[in-house]
């Protein structure tokens, strides 16, 4: 309750001087007398005092008195005037107030209407609930014991807004009233403060009193619709699982407020507002099984419950919220069964336990198997799956691709003596050769030491294999008789090529009408003749040749044989440009051509024939 708010003051109104007054009603002459004040106002149980004057009186002789049915005591005065001191005024109209006065037989008088007052015992509003938006709400002041209600204004508001303004007429006494407005709630009223303002006003005769009630600060939510809660219809006993309570469109979301039960149990619950949806997750682990109540309830100010959403635990493998399990004592068969990883049923059963035995093969290991249980729960199937890996331990094994008996190394080159063996868990593979422990894994440089018989010993936790291997080396010769087979086979697909061209040449020849038609097989017969003589004299010497080079390249290195490569190619083309020349003068002298023909045909037979040589040539250096 807020204090009294007093504005003005009685005290100028209480003045005793005589020189302030109402004229009365005279009789005879000019005698007057005056009262003041005129409106004298005054709280119910104070006092007031009323001053009376008169003009001269011959003789002095005049006198003044006071008719009030109230008390009335003479105060101070004077030859003119004398005041009247009315104490604890409880008359609510003690009107008249009247001053006489008498100067010989002459009488005049003068009154003063008195207002008696009494500023509110009590200015409250009636508290106000939180409130749904779109209700409509009754704003009720009330203003107690006051008077006069004619002189009281009340008025209603909503933040600066006025919302009702309410007058009375005149009463008998002190009453009280009580000032209501309709106000429809929105969400624009939440957080804004109503309140209730009393004036009692008794100007221009007196002050104007001020008092308010204490402000009412609206609290307005809005719950369009109920929570909704999500949660598993199954739940299983001491396994965790999660419940959500979703709540759109609340007003105001900070002031949500989301609790969830299980079996009337509150559950730890973490709220995450988003815009106007506000989201709330608890975990559910029900330690009994049989029927359980989650229910989740938002709430403002006031509660507004979700429909029940009745999850049930049970005894494994799962429960079932849609209607109790009965005797939880004797849970229903559960149905078990056993498969392996292609989904094929070893064994099935309704019993609490099935087992099966297996015998372990080595294909077996890391296969999978698989147990599942079924349940029947309310109408509904519902399973449980674990998986187990299955690990078959035996010996070292030596597989005839991981680590063969036999090995031929090429004397000069890089090679490891690796060996590979199978076993679980992974053997370790140590190879041993004149009682020395050799790597298996790092190629080495590959000497006539190297040679010989190697033990290689496998060994895990389940036992020891060993096996031996044998390595032995090729002689570089066989592979240069080999380079040399591959060389002639070369030669001939050139010679091809040479019958190919010379047939080209004729078709060109006998085109352009440079020579006849058996000018022109002479030619290619000369041609092909050439060819076979350079294949004969020339195959054994470039087998020959080969061999050397390789010898050559295996104890000077790369760099000798790259430029040997150089050489050969520039032999060839000397060599190709020769016979040329030969071909041009055997057709001058035969007059198959003229000679400018016959130096343009040895060119272009060089070219060709140099071109063809350079490329047998290194698919042959290549090969070799």
């Amino acid at each position: 309750m807020s204090p009294s708010l007093f504005l003005g003051s009685l005290s100028h109104f209480f003045s005793l001087s005589p020189f302030f007054g109402s004229p009365g009603v005279a009789h005879g002459g000019s005698f007057t007398v005056h009262s003041w004040p005129p409106v004298a106002v005054v709280a119910f149980g104070g006092s007031v005092t009323i001053n009376c004057s008169h003009t001269s009186c011959p003789g002095d002789k005049a006198t003044l008195a006071l008719d009030t049915p109230l008390v009335a005591t003479p105060g101070p005065g004077g030859q003119l005037w004398q005041s009247f001191w009315l104490p604890n005024v409880s008359l609510w109209r003690p009107d008249p107030v009247t001053c006489s006065g008498r100067c010989g037989d002459t009488e005049a008088t003068a009154s003063t209407a008195v207002i008696v007052y009494k500023l509110p015992q009590l200015v409250a509003l009636d508290p106000v609930p939180a409130l749904p938006v779109g209700h409509i709400h009754p704003l009720t002041c009330h203003v107690l014991d006051v008077a006069p209600l004619g002189n009281l204004t009340v008025t209603l508001r909503r933040g600066t807004e006025t919302l009702r303004t309410a007058t009375f007429g005149d009463s008998e006494g002190s009453a009280s009233v009580a000032v209501s407005h309709e106000l429809p709630v929105a969400r624009g009223d939440h957080g804004q403060a109503v309140t209730c303002h009393a004036e009692l006003s008794l100007r221009p005769h007196g002050p104007l009193f001020a008092r308010g009630a204490a402000p009412v600060v609206l609290s307005v939510f809005d719950l369009p619709e109920p929570p909704h809660l999500e949660a598993p219809p199954i739940l299983e006993v001491a396994t965790l699982a999660n419940a959500t309570c979703h709540l759109i469109g609340a007003f105001p979301v900070t002031d949500i407020n989301i609790t969830v039960t299980l079996g009337g149990d509150p559950l730890d619950v973490t709220t995450v507002t988003h815009g106007d949806k506000v989201t709330t997750r608890a975990e559910l682990a029900p330690l009994r099984p049989g029927h359980h109540e989650l229910s989740c309830t938002a709430q403002v100010a006031t509660p507004l419950e979700a429909t029940s959403k009745p999850p049930r635990a049970t005894s494994k493998p799962l429960g079932d919220t849609s209607e109790p399990l009965g005797d939880t004592s004797e849970p229903p068969p559960v149905r078990l069964q056993l498969r392996d990883g292609r989904g094929r049923v070893l064994a099935e059963g309704s019993r609490p336990r099935l087992q099966l035995r297996v015998v372990a093969r080595r294909g077996d290991n890391g296969g999978q198997m698989l147990c599942r249980a079924s349940l029947e729960v309310g109408g509904a199937q519902v399973t449980k799956e674990a998986t187990a890996r299955l690990e078959v331990l035996y010996p070292p094994e030596f597989p005839p691709r991981g680590c063969p008996s036999n090995r031929t190394w090429l004397r000069g080159t890089l090679e490891a003596l690796s060996c590979l063996a199978t076993g679980n868990p992974s053997p370790t593979v140590l190879c041993g050769h004149h009682g020395a422990t050799v790597a298996t894994t790092e190629p080495s440089l590959v000497t006539d030491s190297r040679a010989g018989t190697y033990e290689c010993k496998a060994t895990n936790a389940l036992g020891t294999r060993r096996t031996l291997k044998m390595v032995t080396f090729m002689v570089a010769l066989t592979v240069a008789l080999i380079v040399a087979l591959m060389m002639v086979t070369l030669k001939m697909a050139a010679l091809m090529v040479t019958l190919k061209m010379a047939a080209l040449m004729v078709a060109l020849t006998v085109t352009f009408k440079m020579v006849t038609l058996k000018m022109a097989a002479l030619m290619a017969a000369l041609m092909v003749t050439l060819k076979m003589a350079a294949l004969t004299t020339g195959t054994h010497k470039m087998a020959s040749l080969m061999v050397t080079l390789k010898m050559v390249a295996l104890t000077t290195g790369t760099l000798k044989m790259a430029s040997l490569m150089v050489t050969f190619k520039m032999v060839a083309l000397i060599v190709a440009l020769m016979v040329a020349l030969i071909v041009a003068l055997k057709m001058v002298t035969l007059k198959m051509v003229t000679l400018r023909v016959a130096v343009m045909v040895a060119l272009n037979m060089a070219s060709l024939m140099a071109t063809l040589k350079m490329a047998t040539s290194m698919v042959t250096l290549k090969m070799v």
